[in-house]
């Protein structure tokens, strides 16, 4: 069976993701610690040890790669080598600590997941930044080892160079807890909804939105919810709810505001409260405007000030025009089911990522045996069972990249021996530096 290190701990995707990989017959790992303490950069990071009990793994390779903290500890010569002889692919988070790791020892397929930068960021940029610039290198070094695989169309848009041309679009779903309240909206909270997390520890973006929030539509009864890594003081702000809560705020209360404009980047709780069929009221110009198909839908605001006149009409129960909002959103949930989630996957991941041929399992198998077919040409599967011929083609491959560097930075320096800023750097940060001791 092929294997897929899955190391994202994202609570959300790691709920809808791993039951597609998994319907399409992969094996998947998930890692198991998370930094310690935790920064509101993890703060929808969660482990599952429950994912063990479908691994294949040798239990003393298990345990160890479980003991292991992939954000934190560097990858030693030891747990490189469990990564490279039991498995195939790895899908990983953009976060740079684990992806330079990931680049420099791992010599199977590596998927970055992308979720989209707030703002005008685009990734090439990012690991352009002079802090990440030996990722990127590395990310070019792997070539067509290397996919870069976000959730929306517009992030793949945005970019250039490697990051559009090994790009390939797999999108997210919603999770089986909120599938099962489809169209199960109340409504009979009159209150409005807003979720905002690290109010007091994000100045650049959460902390913002919730000033402008207050100032705009605090007036309105409402309700804040997200984790809060330092206490707010005002009672509106109720902090991290329950799964079960959260879920009886989406059926019960009159509205959710969302004011993202993010063109690549969205947040779960609007897709999840219009598949509900709650009424969402979002500013215009970001991803949620695109999804529910752009133009100036009831719902969609321009300003805050249109946006508190349309909350108001729905506080006060305006049966017709809460039902233009609803009907003008649901397009937005569309691509986030499961049936084309799945299609999607089936269409472009596993003959693209891992060149091979699917076989269709049963839609309501939850864990199939194996429904994937005989590798069509790939290497790096059929090498798995011949460790020390995978690890000498490694070598040369290594040895080969390493001379070409050589010799182009010879020609651009016009000297042939090694210094202590040229020539000698290319091997130091070079991908030989593995078979180091």
């Amino acid at each position: 069976m092929t294997r897929v290190a899955w190391l994202l701990n994202h609570t959300t995707l790691r709920d809808v993701e791993l039951p597609v990989l998994r319907g399409l017959g992969l094996e998947v790992y998930t890692s198991k610690l998370l930094p310690e303490p935790l920064t509101h950069d993890f703060r929808n990071q969660s482990t599952d040890y429950g994912d063990d009990q479908h691994s294949t793994l040798p239990p003393a390779v298990l345990e160890r790669l479980n003991r292991f903290r992939f954000y934190e500890e560097p990858i030693t010569s030891e747990i490189a080598a469990l990564l490279n002889d039991h498995f195939e692919v790895i899908i990983c988070s953009q976060y740079p600590p684990l992806l330079r790791k990931i680049i420099h020892h791992y010599r199977g397929k590596i998927v970055l997941r992308a979720f989209g930068f707030l703002g005008n960021l685009s990734y090439g940029e990012y690991y352009a930044r002079r802090e990440n610039r030996d990722v990127l290198e590395g990310i070019h070094r792997a070539g067509d080892r290397f996919w870069f695989a976000p959730f929306y169309r517009s992030v793949a848009a945005h970019e250039s160079d490697i990051f559009a041309e090994r790009a390939i679009m797999l999108p997210i779903g919603l999770p089986e807890r909120i599938l099962r309240l489809q169209g199960t909206w109340k409504g009979d909270n009159p209150r409005t909804l807003f979720i905002c997390p690290s109010i007091r520890t994000d100045p650049y973006y959460h902390g913002p939105q919730y000033a402008t929030f207050k100032a705009s539509l605090g007036s309105i009864p409402h309700v804040i919810v997200g984790r809060q890594e330092v206490p707010v003081d005002d009672p509106s702000v109720v902090g991290f709810v329950t799964n079960e809560r959260y879920q009886g705020y989406l059926q019960t209360m009159r509205v959710l505001f969302y004011p993202g404009q993010e063109p690549r980047h969205i947040q779960y709780h609007p897709i999840e409260a219009a598949l509900i069929g709650m009424p969402v009221v979002y500013l215009r110009g970001g991803l949620v405007h695109e999804l529910a198909g752009g133009g100036t839908p009831v719902g969609s605001a321009g300003s805050y000030a249109e946006a508190k006149e349309q909350i108001e009409r729905i506080m006060v129960g305006d049966a017709d025009f809460i039902t233009q909002v609803c009907r003008s959103q649901q397009t937005i949930p569309r691509t986030f089911m499961p049936d084309y989630v799945r299609g999607e996957w089936e269409r472009l991941f596993i003959p693209a990522v891992l060149d091979m041929a699917l076989i269709h399992t049963p839609a309501n198998s939850s864990w199939p045996t194996n429904s994937v077919g005989t590798p069509s040409s790939s290497l790096t599967i059929k090498l798995r069972r011949f460790p020390l011929t995978r690890k000498a083609l490694n070598l040369f491959s290594d040895l080969w990249w390493l001379s070409s560097r050589y010799v182009r930075a010879a020609v651009k320096q016009r000297r042939l021996r090694p210094n202590r800023t040229g020539i000698g750097l290319v091997f130091r940060h070079s991908r030989l530096g593995r078979w180091l001791p």
